[in-house]
């Protein structure tokens, strides 16, 4: 890379003042089991998630489930649950959880625990247990409304059980549908204008990071990742890339351009995340720049410009 010009743009960085001024508009959808479509609902969440596939298709299609991207453990990018569930609820712009099985309760609590994911979280709990003196009400409805001013929804679905099962009434649900999707709808709508400080502690921060450096490089490999984050001073976030890419690429915001033995990362769709302030002195002063001048760069490498010039034909 001529003269390391991703090490010159990363000097240039003033990290201490970064600024996150997007989210991704990814939708967390936390609680009880999915089933599979046409079973008995055992779950509010099950409810919600087929009905916004058959008549909310534009939210529909932010979801992200929790079960869907299990093969991470397979391939030993995480081992603790908890460190999981941080990554992608930073990721998203709105965790919504209905809080109605051991599980969803236990990730109430602790998503109640952390300042910026809370912040972002909406909760339901069916109108029997809100009333009722629980460690729910006491314990994490009270906190997040105490810390963060948000409140605990309550709507009256009912269940019934059966052959030892429980599930939710479908007539009560859809009478209380509109209303949590209306719910849903306000929060995304809120949570588009969000901004926040870059802190390389808070989760999503560092996957937001590198999304704005692959947009200003056009294209890179996990080496410029490193080397990027080593030289702002975010050394001890290299480890992570891959497992960042990762989650990036399967939730659809990387895109992977594999070539000969090489593989190359790009943006499904060029969007800026953060907002910079540059050093006194930096030669660029916005990203513009530096976008252009990647750019120019490009047409000197020839892997790196084949690669994304595929992209490009598609």
């Amino acid at each position: 890379m001529e003269d390391g010009l991703h090490l010159k743009f990363a000097s240039s960085i003033d990290l201490a003042n970064l600024r996150i001024i997007r989210f991704s508009s990814f939708i967390f959808l936390c609680g009880g089991y999915v089933a599979k479509r046409g079973t008995k609902a055992p779950s509010a969440r099950h409810f919600l998630y087929y009905l916004l596939k058959q008549r909310h298709k534009d939210i529909f299609n932010k979801i992200i489930l929790a079960e869907d991207l299990t093969e991470w453990f397979k391939d030993n990018l995480y081992s603790d649950l908890c460190e999981f569930e941080d990554e992608i609820a930073g990721l998203a712009s709105v965790i919504f959880i209905f809080v109605e099985s051991p599980g969803s309760i236990a990730e109430f609590a602790y998503f109640a625990s952390i300042n910026k994911i809370a912040q972002k979280m909406v909760a339901c709990v069916r109108s029997d247990n809100f009333n009722s003196n629980s460690f729910i009400k006491h314990g994490p409805v009270t906190a997040l409304k105490k810390k963060y001013g948000r409140d605990t929804h309550a709507f009256p679905w009912k269940v019934y059980r059966r052959n030892g099962a429980e599930y939710v009434s479908k007539e009560s649900f859809l009478d209380v549908a509109p209303d949590i999707v209306e719910l849903l709808k306000n929060e995304i709508e809120a949570n588009s204008v969000l901004t926040s400080k870059f802190n390389k502690n808070t989760p999503g921060h560092l996957l937001f990071l590198i999304c704005d450096f692959i947009d200003i490089m056009h294209i890179v490999r996990a080496k410029d990742i490193k080397d990027f984050l080593t030289k702002v001073g975010l050394n001890e976030k290299c480890s992570n890339v891959d497992r960042s890419l990762q989650i990036l690429e399967d939730v659809g915001l990387v895109l992977p351009v594999p070539y000969s033995t090489d593989k190359f990362y790009a943006l499904g769709k060029s969007v800026d995340y953060i907002q910079y302030r540059f050093k006194d002195g930096s030669k660029f002063k916005n990203r513009v720049q530096w976008k252009v001048k990647f750019r120019e760069w490009l047409e000197s490498d020839r892997k790196r410009r084949i690669a994304f010039n595929s992209l490009q034909r598609k």
